[in-house]
């Protein structure tokens, strides 16, 4: 009878035994599969790319602006920036020519009234006289009977020709600096905008009055109005 005990009670503990290592064996695949799972996933995060956002050029810009008037502006996205562009270069180039004309209309006039007042100014009793200019530009300018005036009068009228020349002549300069700074401004404000072209501005501007309760220093309760701006 004590044998026969003896042999239930070891029977059963080699079962429990043997269904303990079931489930351990159980539980070291499920967390084998899972391992698993998660090397795979980490591999697969590796294979993950990161695309990252294109940042506006302000060297591309300018260099654009600086090959073609306007282009940079138009990388910029700044289309209203063109019309004024060329409308400034289209300012400076009339000066560049209106001056441009008169500084050779008065070049030419003060020539050949030079070489008229020569003509008008000679002796009788020089031994080769000076023959009458055929070319008189400066009556396009001034026609009227010269051999009425006095010297004076004659020289008043060269100088003034002489000044009008050099005035204009410097108008013309002057107004070939202001192509070339309208050019180089342009590039600088081509620039500037690609700096601000990826610049956080919220449209979310606004002005907020609240109430607020103050206490002082000697723990006394007051009143008070808060600003908040939110931009």
């Amino acid at each position: 009878m004590k044998l026969r005990i003896i042999g239930i009670i070891v029977f059963l503990l080699g079962v429990q035994h043997f269904l303990f290592a079931q489930v351990g064996t159980l539980q070291t695949d499920s967390i084998q599969g899972k391992r698993y799972d998660f090397d795979k996933q980490s591999e697969n995060s590796e294979s993950i790319i990161v695309k990252k956002t294109k940042k506006h050029s302000p060297k591309r810009a300018s260099i654009y602006e600086a090959i073609v008037p306007g282009l940079g502006h138009i990388y910029n996205k700044k289309y209203w920036h063109v019309p004024i562009t060329y409308t400034a270069f289209g300012i400076a180039t009339f000066f560049i020519i209106d001056n441009g004309k008169k500084y050779k209309k008065y070049r030419d006039a003060y020539a050949d009234f030079s070489q008229y007042l020569r003509f008008l100014k000679q002796e009788p009793q020089f031994p080769l006289p000076i023959p009458e200019p055929t070319s008189q530009r400066f009556r396009k300018v001034l026609d009227i009977d010269y051999l009425r005036l006095d010297d004076k009068q004659l020289e008043s009228i060269q100088r003034a020709f002489k000044n009008n020349k050099d005035g204009f002549r410097r108008y013309r300069d002057i107004s070939y600096i202001s192509f070339v700074a309208v050019y180089i401004l342009n590039v600088l404000w081509a620039n500037v905008d690609a700096h601000f072209f990826d610049y956080d501005v919220s449209e979310d501007l606004s002005l907020h009055i609240q109430p607020n309760l103050i206490i002082t220093e000697q723990y006394r309760q007051g009143l008070g109005v808060n600003l908040v701006l939110k931009f």
